[in-house]
């Protein structure tokens, strides 16, 4: 006999639930364990957190080596965004003054949804390449120094599915 309890429906689940991550290495790049630059990420780290008080995880790191001029950034917190494209604004905001980020062009979001957004930036004369997503569970900014908004925008989907988990 068809049993009389009725199948959980869609809306009963809520949406994916959002985790980030530094992996050891990201696009084959090792995370870096030079200290001035783990005392930066530290940084970064808590700036985020402050800046979104309700994140359930916030990570940062660096990956790759400034002598081979192939070093990569990333900051991203777990967090329940109600409006992904303010919140992208916002995150973009917040750093676009500190590495004066300029051309702002959104990008394909890739697999993971939201919004993603990519521009040229420059810290201490070096080029950066810098991409930032927001969906409803994540924020995210991934900085490639010696780099251009094309390439960042070349890998940042492949990097940001290697951040921002979803279980």
């Amino acid at each position: 006999a068809p049993s009389s309890e009725a199948a959980p429906s869609p809306e009963a689940s809520s949406s994916p639930r959002i985790q980030v991550v530094t992996p050891d290495t990201l696009a084959g790049r090792p995370k870096s364990t030079e200290p001035t630059l783990r005392k930066l990420a530290d940084d970064m780290v808590r700036d985020l957190r402050s800046s979104v008080p309700q994140a359930t995880g916030v990570v940062g790191a660096f990956y790759g080596s400034a002598d081979e001029r192939d070093m990569v950034m990333v900051v991203a917190a777990s967090t329940f965004v109600l409006n992904p494209t303010g919140e992208l604004d916002d995150a973009v905001k917040e750093i676009s003054g500190e590495l004066s980020v300029k051309r702002l062009t959104s990008i394909a979001p890739g697999p993971n949804g939201g919004e993603a957004k990519c521009g040229d930036g420059e810290s201490a004369g070096v080029p950066l390449g810098v991409c930032a997503w927001a969906d409803h569970g994540s924020v995210g900014i991934i900085v490639m120094f010696f780099s251009s908004s094309a390439a960042a925008a070349a890998e940042f989907v492949a990097i940001r599915g290697q951040i921002e988990r979803k279980y």
